[in-house]
């Protein structure tokens, strides 16, 4: 019975994933509550199935899953997918870009964004203003274009914070899609594929180095805008 309440404060106090013990291993789960008010614990992947604690043999503890910091889920994040760019060989310049936000680090980067953002009275053009700024946190955030010197947009706008990566999922076939994907990838063809979830799905491979990877909101042009990082995982870009 402690157990059970143990749970039960748990999920009050808004915890839903936690690590089970048994006296030979531990695991992670999602807790759930029943419309009977019993703590369930979901099955792996799965947000319907589960099954009641009480009927779950042999665990003798319940605790929260240790939450990591922002900048360890930034750090995990970006090296994360810098492994999987450096294997699929996709997005040359966002895996340098990676490269360089590890060597100068999220605090930086943030400082960075925050020199970008300046706007002071009465000062008609920013922009110079802004590059000193950010060129004083970290000149490794500045480069030299046909237009002269310039600040790592691709880095401060969309590299401060841990990146959003997910597993790409076209439906029932998204197995069977995503092999496609990746003898595209190895034999770089050209390679076009949709699917149906809870979005409208569609993957576009350019037979070179990029890759994206949309979920439209059904029967609509708007939805999540992701780069692909391999040929199973995605990186978040942008919604529209």
């Amino acid at each position: 019975m402690e157990l059970i309440n143990e749970a039960l404060r748990l999920y009050d106090e808004g915890v839903r994933q936690v690590v089970l013990t048994t006296s030979s291993s531990s695991f992670k789960r999602r807790l759930a509550k029943s419309v009977w008010g019993r703590p369930m614990i979901m099955n792996s992947g799965s947000r319907k199935f589960g099954q009641p604690l009480e009927d779950i043999t042999g665990v003798i503890s319940i605790k929260p899953v240790a939450k990591q910091d922002a900048d360890t889920k930034w750090f995990s994040s970006v090296t994360k997918a810098v492994k999987m760019l450096e294997r699929s060989g996709l997005w040359p310049e966002v895996l340098a870009n990676l490269r360089t936000a590890l060597l100068v680090g999220r605090a930086k980067i943030k400082l960075a964004y925050e020199a970008s953002c300046v706007h002071p009275e009465g000062v008609a053009n920013v922009y110079p203003l802004r590059l000193a700024g950010v060129k004083a946190v970290d000149e490794r955030l500045v480069k030299v274009t046909s237009e002269g010197e310039v600040y790592s947009t691709e880095i401060l706008w969309y590299m401060a914070e841990p990146l959003r990566i997910k597993k790409m999922y076209f439906g029932t076939d998204s197995a069977y899609k995503i092999i496609e994907i990746a003898n595209a990838l190895a034999s770089k063809t050209v390679f076009k594929t949709s699917g149906e979830s809870s979005y409208d799905v569609s993957y576009s491979y350019d037979g070179d180095s990029k890759a994206w990877y949309s979920e439209e909101f059904r029967g609509c042009g708007n939805g999540h805008y992701y780069l692909a990082l391999d040929e199973s995982h995605a990186m978040f870009y942008e919604d529209d």
